[in-house]
């Protein structure tokens, strides 16, 4: 996360703000960044949290990769609320941030859960596997999303990395 906050010092991005789901990971990641833009004001989103797995909560990522069908677990919170909760953090950041660059630091699933509804706003969430093909998020990854005031993605692009 320290070479990409480098990356983005290089390019001439600074963010006025950051936004972070509240777990440990990614505060980790925050104050990597934190290195390279200090005083950087940190806001802790619940909404930007990782997938709540309900009762599978603590398992082994290679359990959970060895299910055909992880979200539709009957405890699983579905993609649809996911991608959901993550537009709402998105349309805080429009109104107070509108014209602004914000990082905003999540996890996989529901990064992807919420560019999939910010660039297909009239259809519903694919499954996991085919939505991956076209957002794919690696750690040390960032994509730059531009939206304009009525939430339409007016630039993409991915993956921006060191």
């Amino acid at each position: 996360m320290e070479k990409l906050a480098l990356f983005f010092q290089k390019q001439g991005i600074k963010p006025v703000v950051i936004y972070a789901s509240p777990l440990k990971r990614t505060i980790q990641s925050v104050e990597e960044i934190l290195k390279i833009f200090p005083n950087m004001p940190v806001i802790c989103e619940t909404d930007l949290q990782e997938v709540d797995c309900g009762k599978f909560t603590g398992r082994k990522l290679s359990w959970v990769h060895s299910l055909d069908s992880f979200y539709a677990l009957p405890t699983m919170e579905s993609p649809e609320k996911i991608g959901h909760r993550m537009l709402t953090v998105m349309k805080k950041i429009l109104k107070n941030y509108c014209g602004k660059t914000v990082f905003v630091v999540s996890h996989g699933d529901p990064i992807i859960f919420l560019l999939w509804l910010l660039t297909h706003p009239n259809s519903a969430i694919n499954p996991v596997s085919l939505i991956k093909k076209n957002f794919l998020i690696q750690k040390g990854q960032a994509w730059k999303v531009v939206l304009n005031e009525k939430m339409k993605v007016i630039d993409l692009q991915h993956p921006m990395a060191p």
